[in-house]
């Protein structure tokens, strides 16, 4: 592409999610692809990179992308419910020299319903940037959350 006024960056996702419920157990997942996806949202494969169109001073090069998730749960009772999930994410410049990179992360959590509207959610993962030289993150959490 020469550098002129004309020059511009397009970014599209099309993504599709669904939740499937088993009794007390749920499966839930997802998906996207698209053109420079991180214009739309944070692709998080990097600490650094993310996702969006390069302009190198004469050209500008698109950045696809895809990604996906998917999660298992199982409502123990009324006050506890257990997750697991797992999720991809993948970008590459759409350059000579293919400039990839890629993160995962996964989790488990569990859902303890203190009183109607009263949560604690409790969290372990790994979040994953893949790639030489990049960070590998093991993390741990808790959510407190009343609803009014």
């Amino acid at each position: 592409m020469e550098n002129n006024a004309e020059d511009t960056a397009n970014s599209y996702l099309v993504g599709v999610a669904g939740r499937v419920i088993i009794g007390r157990a749920y499966i839930t997942g997802g998906g996207w692809v698209g053109t420079n996806p991180g214009m739309l949202i944070d692709t998080y494969v990097s600490p650094t990179l993310n996702g969006v169109a390069n302009w190198d001073g004469t050209r500008i090069t698109d950045n696809d992308g895809y990604g996906g998730h998917f999660s298992l749960g199982y409502a123990i009772n009324k006050m506890l419910k257990m997750e697991g999930g797992y999720g991809y994410v993948k970008t590459e410049l759409d350059s000579g020299t293919a400039t990839k990179n890629d993160a995962e992360a996964y989790y488990l959590q569990a859902t303890i319903t203190m009183a109607p509207g009263v949560m604690v959610v409790p969290e372990i993962g790994t979040i994953d940037y893949k790639q030489k030289g990049e960070l590998k993150v093991d993390y741990i959490g808790m959510k407190w959350q009343i609803d009014f």
